[in-house]
């Protein structure tokens, strides 16, 4: 939790993760990594995303305000955060419309980011 907590700008895999813990001493196995997410994500305490990457990341699930959406780079691989990009009232008109109540949103949008194009 730690790792998550200090490096949220970061989309962190379970790789990431398992090797910052080492960076900082700790003896953990990669397991145990992939077991404490895994409960971690039931918890909904954090979010597997998948960002194009060679494998998932994870993010905590922030409340509503926080929520955001995914800008990612075919090219580099480039991922940039951005907030509201959808229209503010999208789960209540879900929800009124077709009945459908979201709990997690997340928008990713892939293209070329000013660099890459």
């Amino acid at each position: 939790m730690e790792i998550l907590v200090d490096n949220q700008e970061q989309h962190l895999s379970a790789d990431d993760i398992y090797a910052l813990v080492k960076a900082e001493g700790a003896s953990v196995g990669l397991a145990t990594i992939y077991r404490t997410l895994n409960l971690l994500e039931s918890a909904e305490v954090v979010a597997k995303r998948d960002l194009g990457a060679d494998s998932a990341c994870y993010e905590f699930v922030f409340a509503e305000s926080n929520q955001h959406h995914h800008l990612v780079c075919k090219k580099c691989g480039k991922v940039i955060e951005t907030e509201k990009l959808l229209v503010a009232d999208l789960k209540q008109r879900l929800l009124v419309q077709i009945g459908f109540q979201v709990v997690d949103c997340c928008v990713q949008i892939e293209g070329y980011c000013q660099n890459c194009r």
